[in-house]
């Protein structure tokens, strides 16, 4: 989902096309951060580049999803949020979220251990916490708890 500040020229499209936000002044989440490595894959142009003073420009650096969400409320630029977090950051009146364009980009987080690993019920007890949650634009995969799987 594309977050924008009310004001914004996209603030009344009921879709966002990639190319839209590759041309956008894009927040990211600092360097480390999954989502944002997620993000640059789906507007490689937008990655800041070393020593392009085109780029400083194009995207600035936040945190938090808080902060960046604040960060586009006062109108500093674009973002793109997982459908999952606009809940959670949801309520603000500065700013609009809107839809992709179909086929919409999509992210896969996993759970994973090392084959060492020795507390496989731990990792049943926090594969049934998420499948629990119920988050909107989620599909779980179910697979046979981990403990009682065949080791590979």
């Amino acid at each position: 989902m594309v977050a924008v500040p009310k004001s914004h020229e996209w603030a009344e499209k009921s879709e966002i096309r990639r190319e839209d936000v590759r041309s956008g002044n894009l927040l990211l989440l600092g360097k480390g951060h999954c989502l944002r490595d997620q993000i640059l894959e789906v507007c490689p142009e937008s990655s800041p580049k070393r020593g392009a003073v085109s780029n400083i420009q194009r995207t600035v650096e936040g945190s938090s999803l808080l902060t960046i969400q604040q960060m586009v409320a006062q109108g500093l630029g674009v973002t793109v949020l997982p459908r999952t977090a606009i809940k959670e950051l949801g309520g603000d009146e500065l700013m609009r979220v809107i839809p992709f364009e179909k086929p919409a980009p999509v992210r896969r987080v996993i759970i994973a251990w090392r084959k060492s690993f020795n507390r496989m019920p731990a990792i049943d007890a926090i594969r049934s916490a998420v499948a629990s949650l119920d988050l909107p634009g989620c599909k779980m995969l179910n697979f046979p708890p981990v403990s009682s799987a065949t080791p590979v």
